[in-house]
Parts: C-alpha cells; structure tokens; sequence
C-alpha cells in the first residue's frame, strides 16, 4: 500500500502552492511532487498494474527492477543536469 499515499503526497506538493500563486514553490515543487506522482503510479498495485505486467514478461521480476533502476537514473540524470545549468 505504498503507491496510493505516494501519489497523494506527490499530488499535494502540486496543487498546493499552485492554490495560495506562490509561482517559484508551484514551479519547484511541480517537478519534485511529478516525480512522487510517477512513482505512485508505477506502484500501486491492481489499477495500473505496471509492476505484475513486468514481472510476467520474459525477465520475470528482474525485468521491473531493471526498468525501475533506469527510470530512476533517468530522473536523476534530468534533475542534476537541470540544477547545474541554471
């Protein structure tokens, strides 16, 4: 039951400081609660079913741990580059 209260928090980092036009922390905070968003999504379990379709292809659970690793370098690798250029 980690993926609901994920996404809820990621929902609420969103939405908040869009509410009160506080545009730095809704621009700032949109990235950080888009990525806890994703990372609901991916694993809540019975609705998307990201992680059981993973792990019943041909790699069987390695499979969703390989492409959860890159998802997370990805996301990683996007937000330290975007800090250093600006």
């Amino acid at each position: 039951m980690t993926g609901i209260p994920v996404t809820r928090h990621g929902a609420d980092h969103v939405y908040r400081e869009m509410a009160v036009g506080n545009t730095f922390g809704a621009t700032a905070l949109s990235s950080y609660g888009g990525f806890w968003l994703s990372v609901g999504i991916i694993l809540t379990p019975g609705g998307f079913e990201i992680v059981s379709t993973l792990e019943k292809g041909p790699g069987g659970p390695a499979m969703f741990y390989d492409s959860f690793g890159y998802f997370l370098m990805v996301n990683c690798r996007i937000r330290s580059r975007a800090l250093s250029d600006s």
